[in-house]
Order: structure tokens, then C-alpha cells, then sequence
């Protein structure tokens, strides 16, 4: 995978514990970009 892709396939909740650090920020456009796509593939038509 690419520099800033996601596994869709793999999302999960994941506990806190596990977090070892920040790897960075998404800005609101990649946020809101993501939110729909995931909304897309989910078939939970778009906002």
C-alpha cells in the first residue's frame, strides 16, 4: 500500500492500549473525502 492508503477491509475498533503513536493528521477535505467513500462502499448512500 501507498503512503496514506487504508485497508478497508480490515476496519475495526482497536483498543487504546495499542496505540503506540501519532503518525500524523488528516486534514477536513481527506477527512470528509474518506467519510464518503467508506459511506459509498458501505452502501450507505452519500451525505
Amino acid at each position: 500500500m501507498k503512503d496514506g492508503a487504508f485497508a478497508v477491509q480490515l476496519i475495526g475498533s482497536v483498543p487504546r492500549a495499542k496505540y503506540m503513536r501519532r503518525v500524523g493528521v488528516a486534514d477536513p477535505a481527506t477527512l470528509a473525502a474518506v467519510e464518503q467513500a467508506l459511506a459509498q462502499w458501505l452502501n450507505l448512500g452519500t451525505r
